[in-house]
């Protein structure tokens, strides 16, 4: 038994993170048969005497939802695989950071000894069937349900926010990046500058990695709309937005020491979970009184400097989850994390690649093998759920922990800490605009959104409300409109 540990400790064995580019539906694997294959292609990244029998011993299977149908998509891969251990699905809305805490829990408490943790998506393969007019079979579908399903309490989008046109992520972040600029005073143009910087400087490390999905991404310059990179939701252009028509898959094995010894793995590929936080605290965006501030990021970080003296603004290698610019933006300042330092080890969900409720696991195959490389260094991986609804972060290094694997749900801390607004879909009178966007089709701008919040009333009282005017919505991505006084009447904005 390697010296000093306890043979229950939780350890990552074997990664694999693949990308198949292909032109031809034809010749692209569909989404379990990518998963079948980064599976099979972790067991051999992990060595050991007989790669086969990390998967055919394995206790438990887990994989998040997929976009396409199927309730059991870990059973699937399994039955493809020849082995039959049980099956756990979570679903959208739960942290992606939730399968990692699980599998290490369960193999710190003599639960499971090998846990497999497998996702992916054939979303490009599906369209570029759907282009030319190829049929091509679909996913294989589960018989029955999992073993076990891991669901959210509640929904991540208010029936306010649905009525309101706010339920696409892009206008809602968008939303989060217009009360960043607000907050920091800066002007439109010296924001979509700073953000443009950031994003090229994701597409510039997507470059230099082969299983990046897009590696020849055009420069944002000033981080206006050009006619091959036009608006999306104000201010984001179609290439500030996480890219999920991608084919691609991970597959991670965790065991214990006592299993990876016995199977022979060397001990130069073990990477240790160290800590977990995660908080389930859901508010909505139009609930939030600082729409800019995520009070419970904090909480994850701080919660993690106690439990392994390592702040998360110290680890040496991070990737911070990058749905869009103003995720990365919100979770850099809870943290604290200086803009000098790479932010991402993948190039991040735009470039990287963001297949759906699966990119952690990609970040954390990554992740693994830059401490690989970097032996004794740590590595922090964050994760998202909803709009910056959920949070939740990991620490590894190949280094042991000296406490063993632990974790801390922030929930609590997260509620002691948040201000929250009451919302009034009803509310009419005057109000001051909290953070706006302007939505665009193919055809130009379609819909202005606003929350604001209530004026003269005595309350945190916020509302959404929405405009058509084109003289408005050209406003709106001309002149700053946070902090500016509206009229609202029926769910419409007016100056």
């Amino acid at each position: 038994m390697a010296a000093g540990l306890d043979p229950r400790t939780p350890v990552l064995v074997g990664t694999a993170a693949l990308t198949q580019h292909t032109s031809d539906p034809m010749k692209a694997l569909d989404a379990v048969a990518l998963m079948v294959r980064a599976l099979r292609s972790a067991a051999e990244d992990a060595g050991g005497r007989d790669p086969h029998q990390l998967l055919s011993k394995a206790d438990l299977i887990m994989a998040p939802q997929p976009s396409w149908k199927c309730d059991d998509p870990a059973r699937v891969v399994a039955g493809q695989l020849g082995i039959t251990p049980r099956s756990v699905r979570f679903d959208l809305g739960v942290l992606q950071q939730s399968m990692f805490t699980r599998a290490a829990a369960d193999i710190a408490s003599g639960a499971a000894s090998i846990v497999l943790i497998c996702g992916g998506e054939a979303r490009s393969r599906a369209a570029l069937a759907a282009k030319s007019g190829l049929h091509i079979s679909a996913e294989p579908e589960s018989s029955g349900p999992p073993d076990e399903l891991i669901a959210p309490e509640r929904d991540v989008v208010s029936q306010l926010e649905i009525q309101r046109k706010l339920y696409v992520a892009a206008r809602q972040y968008a939303i989060i990046e217009t009360t960043l600029r607000g907050a920091a005073g800066q002007s439109i143009a010296e924001h979509a500058s700073e953000v443009a910087t950031l994003w090229d400087g994701f597409a510039d490390i997507a470059r230099t990695r082969p299983e990046a999905w897009n590696q020849s991404a055009t420069p944002l310059g000033d981080g206006v709309a050009t006619p091959e990179n036009p608006w999306y939701s104000w201010p984001y252009t179609k290439q500030h937005c996480s890219y999920w028509t991608v084919n691609q898959a991970a597959g991670l094995i965790l065991c214990s020491v006592e299993a990876a010894e016995a199977a022979g793995i060397p001990r130069d590929r073990w990477v240790f979970p160290h800590a977990a936080a995660t908080s389930n605290l859901m508010v909505m965006l139009s609930e939030r009184a600082e729409p800019n501030r995520s009070p419970a990021i904090a909480e994850n970080g701080k919660a993690i400097t106690e439990l392994t003296g390592v702040a998360p603004a110290d680890a040496d290698f991070l990737d911070i989850y990058s749905c869009f610019p103003a995720a990365v933006r919100v979770q850099a300042a809870e943290l604290g994390i200086r803009a000098d330092r790479p932010w991402t080890v993948t190039g991040g969900m735009t470039f990287g690649g963001g297949p759906l409720n699966n990119y952690v696991l990609q970040s954390t195959a990554r992740m693994a093998d830059v401490l690989r490389e970097n032996p004794g260094t740590t590595g922090i991986t964050t994760s998202i759920s909803g709009f910056i609804t959920k949070q939740g972060m990991g620490l590894w290094s190949t280094a042991p922990p000296a406490g063993g694997f632990r974790s801390s749900d922030t929930t609590d801390r997260a509620r002691a800490n948040t201000a929250v607004a009451t919302t009034d879909a009803d509310y009419a009178g005057e109000a001051e605009v909290v953070g706006y966007t302007v939505a665009y089709e193919k055809t130009g701008p379609s819909v202005g959104i606003v929350i604001a919040r209530a004026l003269d009333t005595g309350e945190l009282i916020h509302t959404v409300a929405t405009t058509e005017d084109a003289g408005l919505m050209a406003s709106m991505t001309s002149e700053e409109w946070v902090g500016r006084r509206v009229t609202i009447d029926a769910g419409g904005v007016r100056e």
